[in-house]
């Protein structure tokens, strides 16, 4: 066994073996190394199956799903390399999917994005209560593409699949179990052990895991005409929230077009749609600007920063917000589009619905909505976050930067 490799295969009880996610890093990552060493210790449980396989994290978190590191070069290489990534990250989920024995990933702290796609290839998945879960990609300008937008909703329906999908927030495990994503929930110090009871029960025939595979081979099980209902609501509230870029409407469109295809044409939906937000400026923007907020997170702050003002509502400046606020710094935060000013309160109350009470309580007390640009004028700290438009942008100068004198922007 390689002590050093991401995924290493061991063996538990008798009968029984792990695929245990153990990065050189601080954090779990599905890059290249990783999916690589994956590859190889699926082929060596294809060859020698176990009676049952659990997957466990032996960092905080499970998996913070694909290094983002390695995206924009991918997008902006070759199109049959990329093509060539997603096909074979898609094969190795399948591998996991189709193998010959009951199957179920250990949740905890955070999964995200291809953490969350390869906990959805098992067949059981239990979480610790500190467990999150979600699929963020829409959030940088994508959508899930190793089969997330396949599995959700076969696994826990239409209609929470796509609020997981558009909203780009993750769940907390009470939720996660309520929506049927997780089988059952249970302490850090317990885990390994219900996987193993788990496992042991459906491998001696307790727990029908078969029959669990069916669904997510199959097309959706829902009528086409609640499929249409769910999907046209879905468009309609899109619409009506302030813009968030074109990866949510798309999303849309590749979970439509893929419900009632069996898994393999599924699968190549998603890739299409995935494939077509790659090279778009606000992709490219969204993964930059998520890459910057991780680079200021690593550095020392230097200045003691109580406050900032945000110059834009939409994904970006959420996102900054939100950042801003999980710090305890009071925002300010104008949107110039009435309209969108409009709608804002009522997509920052969507985004934090699955925040406990109390957290949405301090992000609220430390927000202010602003409706004039002359309100920016005592601010020390202005940030620009519109959309990625010239003309825009030059506006935007115009009519605030009379307010925003000598301070940094």
């Amino acid at each position: 066994m390689n002590h050093n490799a991401p995924v290493q295969l061991i063996n538990l009880a008798p009968g029984y073996q792990a695929l245990v996610f153990d990065a050189p890093a601080t954090a779990n990552l599905l890059d290249r190394r990783t999916l690589a060493t994956l590859a190889s210790c699926l082929l060596q449980l294809e060859r020698h199956p176990p009676q049952g396989l659990l997957l466990i994290s032996n960092k905080a978190h499970f998996i913070l799903g694909a290094d983002i590191k390695e995206f924009l070069p991918a997008f902006a290489g070759p199109h049959h390399q990329l093509v060539s990534w997603l096909e074979q990250t898609r094969i190795l989920f399948n591998q996991l999917e189709d193998i010959s024995c009951p199957t179920a990933a250990l949740l905890q702290g955070h999964v995200l994005g291809g953490g969350t796609e390869l906990a959805l290839a098992c067949d059981y998945r239990l979480a610790t209560p500190d467990t999150l879960m979600g699929l963020p990609e829409t959030r940088l300008g994508i959508l899930p593409g190793f089969g997330g937008c396949v599995r959700l909703p076969r696994l826990i329906g239409l209609d929470p699949a796509l609020a997981w999908i558009l909203e780009g927030t993750p769940r907390p495990a009470a939720q996660l179990l309520a929506e049927g994503a997780v089988d059952g929930i249970c302490a850090t110090t317990d885990l390994q052990q219900a996987g193993l009871t788990l496992l042991t029960r459906a491998s001696t025939g307790e727990l029908d895991w078969r029959a669990r595979r069916p669904a997510r081979l199959q097309p959706l099980a829902l009528p086409v005409s609640e499929q249409q209902l769910t999907l046209q609501l879905a468009r309609q509230h899109l619409a009506s929230a302030p813009a968030q870029g074109e990866a949510p409407a798309r999303a849309i469109e590749a979970l439509a077009a893929s419900l009632n295809q069996p898994r393999a044409a599924a699968q190549q939906t998603e890739q299409h749609h995935f494939l077509e937000l790659c090279p778009r400026p606000q992709t490219r923007h969204l993964i930059g600007h998520f890459l910057s907020l991780q680079a200021q997170q690593r550095q020392r702050p230097t200045r003691n920063v109580s406050s900032l003002s945000l110059v834009g509502g939409g994904l970006m400046g959420q996102d900054l917000a939100d950042w801003a606020l999980e710090r305890g710094l009071q925002v300010r935060l104008y949107e110039a589009d009435p309209a969108r000013r409009a709608t804002l309160a009522e997509s920052l109350a969507q985004r934090w619905q699955s925040l406990p009470a109390a957290g949405q309580a301090a992000r609220w007390q430390h927000l202010h909505l602003l409706e004039q640009p002359e309100q920016l004028a005592d601010s020390p700290w202005v940030l620009e976050a519109i959309d990625e438009e010239l003309s825009a942008k030059q506006a935007l100068w115009q009519t605030s930067s009379p307010c925003c004198r000598n301070r940094p922007c």
